[in-house]
């Protein structure tokens, strides 16, 4: 439902400067200014719509004068004092926004994510909807399943945790009991990141074996598949 959100004294008396030029940013600066002072919460951004050929023709300074605003919606109508005590009303949208971590370079399939390759911006909050991640923490170290834009919000199916074990890699093979460890050289016939199993070939017996990620080319076999390491 529209609502008033104050008459027109007593917003023209808050208003102690003019809009020096009519041009359509600094119009719908003032609207956020305003908005902002009778407690609109969270970030967010005023898009106005075309303005009134006599509004926009105007060379001198305009006022706001009024204010209608729906909440629900985010539809507003603002009311511009000018010339010779001329109001023209001008329609627009409250715009939610968010912050959320994005991209400062860009990254190729493969690469990870370093702190310094985000930057927290400024997008509109539909655009910040599910599968869009937004804990730094989540994202660093990372790595990209395909080649990402910067700039681009980052979401779940375009990273994964980073790869320590690469199919056809090289692993060191342990087996660890409270009395001793063993270790051999085993080749990877899967891949995955810091706790995954992976199946490894041990080279020395021919044997298959599923054992856990546990570090950069690492894995540690436990369970019945520790007694096939040799």
């Amino acid at each position: 439902m529209w609502r008033r959100i104050l008459p027109l004294a007593v917003v023209a008396a808050l208003f102690s400067g003019a809009v020096p030029a009519v041009d359509p940013a600094t119009l719908a600066d003032t609207v956020r200014a305003e908005l902002e002072r009778r407690g609109a919460p969270g970030l967010f951004r005023v898009e106005l719509g075309a303005l009134p050929p006599a509004l926009a023709g105007e060379p001198g300074p305009a006022f706001l004068a009024e204010l209608q605003f729906d909440p629900r919606s985010g539809r507003l109508a603002a009311g511009f004092s000018h010339g010779a005590g001329h109001v023209s009303t001008v329609g627009g949208r409250m715009v939610e926004y968010k912050e959320i971590p994005t991209l400062a370079r860009a990254l190729a399939r493969g690469e990870q994510v370093a702190a310094e390759d985000l930057v927290w911006t400024e997008v509109p909050a539909g655009r910040a909807g599910a599968g869009i991640m937004t804990d730094p923490a989540r994202l660093i170290g990372a790595e990209a399943r395909r080649s990402l834009r910067a700039g681009e919000p980052l979401r779940s199916a375009d990273l994964r945790p980073a790869l320590l074990v690469r199919k056809g890699g090289l692993v060191t093979l342990a087996y660890a009991t409270d009395t001793m460890r063993l270790t051999l050289t085993g080749r990877a016939l899967g891949e995955g990141g810091q706790g995954d199993v992976v199946r490894v070939l041990n080279i020395q017996s021919g044997r298959v074996v599923e054992a856990t990620i546990d570090g950069k080319d690492s894995a540690i076999v436990r369970g019945p598949d520790r007694l096939a390491v040799n």
